[in-house]
């Protein structure tokens, strides 16, 4: 067996691997590292100075060299400012950034598998942290997991991870100084004036640096003896067919309608719409100073009898928590309606193992919305199909 020795030829904690004349020894405390071969004399490798180092590491190639700073635990201090690019963490597992001015962090140099780091803003203003930024190298680049930027505010942290099946930075959890408050984010009463009736009106728009998740919305008809036919739309600026969750459904008298939808990203848009007075929306949700919901992902407005894809990702993304909603448009016909994922980036490979829901019908008026209905792999296509050209499909989904 091999014994671990200083140059002096003493024993200093000693691990043995091998026996006869094949031997190795590697020293862990304050040194030098020696090997024997074949029995042959004791030659050191590298030195290692203990104060400053906490173990050693092993590349691919099974090559040992003294561990880097901060394998103890050690939080290192940057005092950059601005967009940086590619950091090199140097193996410490907290990163403390105090430099003045916008801070926008795009990239980190790539680490082993499994590595943990933590980032903390202690800047005394917003922290950014781009998500999969292309001006750092592909493997530095960090995804928070929110398929946006990320906000943190001041002395706020968030904990990174490397995984090295996407050779990135992951994102895990979400701050509490980022997460939800509950609240109204919208009430109006269609009154005639202020309100009119059969006019499109805006009942909420997202601000910036919000994201409301699960928005509900209710509806009431308070009138006595009069149906109310009112429409909900979700949109980005301009309403096209494809925005409609809602059109034209009746509420009889007194009645109320509830619903919901997965979430929203700054500069989205509520709009209501009533051809009788007396109708009131109430719009309340939780609301995120960060993205962390699924989001609108997809609208379309397909024509009959055509396969149209609603969602198409690339080779580097994917979506959880998949829900869409359908909405038929036409006052008296229903339509039958058909979704598929399919496993290709051209939607002429649909197979018939890839349908979700096939010739499902929507009564006139009506709106279906199915909850998680699936998960999109990377390079695939969510696939709509109608029998009529009056179907508005919205697609909603996180991106991880």
């Amino acid at each position: 067996m091999a014994d671990f020795k200083n140059f002096d030829g003493t024993l200093r904690n000693a691990i043995s691997i091998g026996k006869g004349s094949d031997k190795v020894g590697i020293r862990t405390l304050s040194g030098e590292i020696q090997a024997q071969d074949n029995g042959g004399p004791w030659v050191r490798i590298t030195d290692i100075t203990h104060s400053s180092r906490s173990g050693l590491d092993q590349d691919d190639h099974n090559t040992v060299y003294p561990a880097k700073e901060g394998r103890s635990g050690d939080m290192s201090t940057i005092t950059l400012s601005g967009e940086i690019d590619d950091l090199a963490n140097n193996g410490y597992t907290g990163l403390v950034f105090q430099g003045l001015g916008t801070t926008t962090l795009r990239g980190l140099a790539a680490a082993k598998d499994g590595k943990y780091l933590t980032i903390v803003n202690d800047t005394g203003n917003d922290f950014t942290i781009s998500n999969n930024d292309s001006n750092s190298s592909a493997n530095n680049r960090i995804l928070t997991g929110r398929g946006a930027d990320l906000s943190i505010p001041d002395e706020g942290s968030v904990t990174l991870q490397y995984e090295e099946n996407s050779n990135k930075w992951r994102m895990l959890g979400v701050p509490v100084s980022i997460q939800a408050s509950v609240s109204r984010i919208g009430a109006l009463d269609i009154d005639g004036t202020t309100n009119a009736v059969d006019t499109n009106i805006t009942l909420y728009t997202v601000p910036a640096s919000t994201y409301p998740r699960k928005v509900r919305i209710n509806i009431t008809n308070r009138n006595s003896g009069t149906d109310a036919l009112v429409r909900l739309a979700h949109h980005e600026g301009s309403v096209g067919n494809e925005d409609y969750i809602l059109y034209d459904v009746s509420l009889t008298p007194s009645e109320t309608k509830s619903i919901e939808i997965d979430g929203m990203i700054p500069g989205d848009i509520l709009m209501i719409r009533s051809n009788v007075t007396d109708v009131t929306f109430v719009a309340t949700s939780e609301v995120y100073t960060a993205k962390d919901s699924p989001v609108k992902i997809g609208a379309v407005d397909p024509s009959a009898t055509t396969n149209t894809t609603l969602v198409s990702t690339d080779a580097s993304t994917h979506y959880e928590d998949i829900s869409i909603s359908i909405c038929n448009r036409d006052s008296a016909n229903p339509a039958s309606v058909r979704v598929a994922l399919v496993d290709s980036t051209s939607i002429g490979n649909l197979a018939v193992e890839d349908y979700i829901m096939f010739d499902t019908t929507i009564a006139a008026n009506e709106s279906l919305i199915m909850s998680n209905i699936c998960s999109m792999p990377p390079s695939s296509i969510l696939a709509v199909y109608t029998s009529a050209a009056t179907i508005s499909f919205i697609a909603y989904g996180k991106e991880i």
